[in-house]
């Protein structure tokens, strides 16, 4: 279904640039050199790797229960945590192309090159990594369509657009600024955001550090998952 898994993210974050980056983006200055619309294309890059890499997994292995074809698989000789690696890796792989893409189309719109690959390419790929395994997870414990939707639509999709993608952390008051610390993407966003402009409101070690360990702890639990059959077998 590439129209579904590749045109629509795509599509819609063409409407974010062309809006907010080109249209509402001059008449906004920052403190910076950068234009508004390289500062965002690092948040719009991360609202596709996260939300492409949760979809995939989660809406593939949920309709595997569904339809009883898990089953299938669990008997097969293949080991957990080679079942686990197989769906991570398959979706990490939807979530980089869809970031690729993006910035792809970024640079089209504003030739913004990036000015520490290696960073980028630590923050994508442990985020993806860690929003595929957290997707799958998820879609065992779903038992609805309703269930699996929750997460994306009530507690990633807002964290995302409440972590910076369209603002930066001074832009905030004091108060607001506090609360937003509190936020997870923040962390994700910011420390992509540095590795194109090399600005950061916090450091993007310490969140790489923290997207590591999340991604370990995550796969783990997915691992066990896989091997107890845990929601899967009944």
């Amino acid at each position: 279904m590439w129209g579904q898994s590749l045109l629509a993210p795509i599509t819609s974050v063409l409407l974010y640039m062309i809006i907010f980056g080109v249209s509402i983006g001059q008449q906004i200055h920052l403190e910076s050199e950068h234009s508004y619309l390289e500062f965002i294309i690092p948040g719009l890059m991360m609202i596709g790797i996260m939300s492409n890499s949760v979809m995939n997994g989660s809406f593939s292995l949920f309709l595997g229960k569904m339809h009883g074809s898990i089953f299938d698989l669990l008997v097969a000789p293949i080991r957990a945590v080679e079942m686990a690696l197989a769906y991570i890796i398959a979706s990490v792989l939807r979530g980089l192309m869809i970031g690729a893409m993006i910035y792809a189309i970024g640079y089209g719109f504003s030739g913004l090159v990036p000015l520490h690959p290696l960073i980028i390419g630590a923050v994508s790929v442990l985020t993806a990594w860690s929003f595929a395994a957290i997707g799958l997870i998820i879609a065992v414990w779903a038992k609805t369509f309703d269930q699996l939707g929750i997460f994306n639509s009530f507690i990633m999709t807002p964290l995302i657009f409440l972590g910076g993608v369209f603002y930066s952390l001074d832009m905030l008051p004091p108060f607001w600024q506090t609360v937003a610390r509190a936020n997870p993407m923040l962390y994700m966003i910011d420390s992509l955001r540095y590795g194109f402009l090399g600005t950061s409101d916090m450091n993007p070690y310490s969140s790489i550090l923290f997207l590591f360990i999340l991604s370990i702890a995550s796969t783990a639990l997915l691992t066990w998952i896989f091997k107890s059959g845990w929601k899967l077998r009944t």
